[in-house]
């Protein structure tokens, strides 16, 4: 029953009812926030755009009532987050950089794409992961993988120029990745290869999640 929205100017929306009731959770930052993400109904991080201070990323350990602000010191706005457990998690935005933490978000390694910008990451453990992007600079839509917990990542062939907004997977094999017109694609094969399954929208698909 429990549901968190962040969103511009430090925005953060918190439900515990399904989404009948939305409660808004007083923080004091103005950064507009891109992405949140649990580990389990206490532990989350949400980050943010490049701000005055850099790219924030907020901590709550008390289910979103409250969130401490810790400054990436990135030069870049960050687009994605996501946690496998309360220690492990990675977040990624501009400049094709994913960063990694092993420490709940008290520290952050920074690893190098060749994307220009990481718009969605999805792990399955703690070693198996994607990410999806774009390249601007070839106009080239970016899937890539990882096995070794995000440290080193690998690019996988996939059939569109479109840029990517999304992934999702269900299990070490089958997922999706979502984007620009309407493009949504599935891999039965770990991301080798990602099928397209049908362009359903001419406009731009920010997200997939199965319910």
């Amino acid at each position: 029953n429990n549901a968190i929205i962040v969103g511009n100017d430090g925005t953060i929306l918190k439900s515990t009812d399904g989404g009948a009731s939305w409660t808004e959770q007083t923080i004091v930052i103005t950064d507009n926030l891109t992405a949140v993400a649990f580990a389990d109904l206490n532990n989350g991080l949400a980050v943010s755009e490049f701000g005055d201070n850099g790219s924030l990323i907020l901590k709550t350990t008390d289910g979103g009532i409250s969130w401490e602000s810790q400054v990436s010191q990135l030069e870049y706005a960050l687009r994605s987050v996501y946690f496998i457990n309360e220690n492990v998690g990675w977040a990624a935005g501009y400049e094709g950089k994913i960063i990694r933490t092993t420490d709940g978000g008290a520290n952050w390694q920074s690893h190098l794409t060749d994307a220009t910008v990481i718009m969605s990451i999805f792990f399955i453990n703690a070693n198996e992961g994607w990410s999806v992007g774009s390249d601007w600079n070839n106009f080239t839509a970016k899937l890539l993988r990882t096995s070794d917990g995000g440290i080193n990542w690998v690019e996988q062939l996939i059939e569109t120029n479109n840029g990517l907004s999304s992934i999702y997977f269900i299990d070490a094999n089958t997922g999706w990745v979502a984007g620009q017109g309407g493009t949504i694609m599935k891999t039965t094969n770990a991301g080798i290869p990602v099928e397209l399954i049908s362009f359903i929208v001419s406009g731009f698909s920010n997200g997939i999640d199965l319910c």
